[in-house]
């Protein structure tokens, strides 16, 4: 009974830890999923401030050349090849770029949408993957307009995903340890009643005890009694049966006596 109870223990320790890493593994993924949203949105707003400053110091001069009043004040964009780049674009020329370029410019040959608004994911200057911001202006001459490129490095985000990850990783992973040890806990409490059944059963069958005794909990209360009863119950006809069979011996005894007294008459 004592196997049984640990085979029993270890199948809903099992089973409970399964569900568990299944749920946490789940709540992990969606929990990096929403990371990566709120990281990536955070660079594309960063990206998209510093566009606003060109939107406001950008202007063509009549002869068709760029007015820059200020370019933009991040020190990243100082940086060769930080991934931080920004260009003006006008009729895909391009009339000013980022120091970070290096003479370089972003290829954006694969935007179907270059000309419009939007976030892309391109290979940059030196073949890493850069996150594109694009956006159209006025030029300041009627019917012209200026296309802003800005861009930060794909790695970053990727990084800062990979860094929220392991940490995750880690607080999910002794979380995971803890909840099964405690539900490994809860299932050896649980089970400690049916222990006590067993051992009861145990000392009713080497014979020191007659029922099942201690203090057990409600669920458990209607079966011990029930057992009890069926106990009690084969002892009273254990009894009767020894009874009846003692009214038989005695009743037989006499009988057997004048048999066995003739039989040495007989003699």
């Amino acid at each position: 009974m004592i196997n049984k109870s640990k085979s029993l223990t270890s199948r809903i320790v099992v089973l409970s830890g399964t569900w568990i890493i299944l749920a946490l593994v789940g709540t992990g993924a969606v929990l990096l999923n929403f990371y990566q949203d709120h990281i990536e949105s955070h660079y594309d707003a960063h990206v998209l401030m510093h566009m606003e400053e060109m939107v406001s110091a950008a202007r063509l001069s009549i002869s068709g050349e760029l007015e820059l009043a200020y370019p933009p004040s991040d020190p990243r964009y100082q940086q060769i090849g930080s991934g931080w780049y920004w260009e003006i674009l006008h009729k895909g020329n391009v009339l000013a770029a980022s120091p970070s370029l290096d003479g370089d410019s972003i290829d954006l040959k694969n935007i179907q949408s270059a000309e419009h608004a939007g976030t892309h994911v391109v290979q940059g200057p030196a073949g890493n993957p850069l996150r594109v911001q694009t956006m159209l202006i006025p030029a300041g001459i009627p019917g012209e307009q200026l296309l802003l490129v800005a861009s930060a490095p794909l790695v970053g985000i990727k990084d800062d995903v990979i860094d929220v990850a392991e940490h995750l990783a880690f607080s999910l992973s002794f979380l995971g340890v803890a909840l099964i040890l405690v539900v490994a806990l809860q299932v050896r409490i649980a089970l400690k009643p049916i222990k006590q059944i067993s051992t009861g059963i145990s000392e009713i069958h080497q014979g020191t005890a007659d029922k099942v005794q201690g203090e057990f909990p409600r669920g458990l209360k209607p079966l011990v009694d029930e057992l009890n009863n069926l106990l009690e119950h084969n002892s009273v006809l254990l009894r009767r049966a020894r009874n009846q069979l003692g009214d038989l011996a005695h009743s037989i005894k006499n009988p057997l006596s004048v048999i066995n007294n003739e039989a040495r008459s007989m003699n």
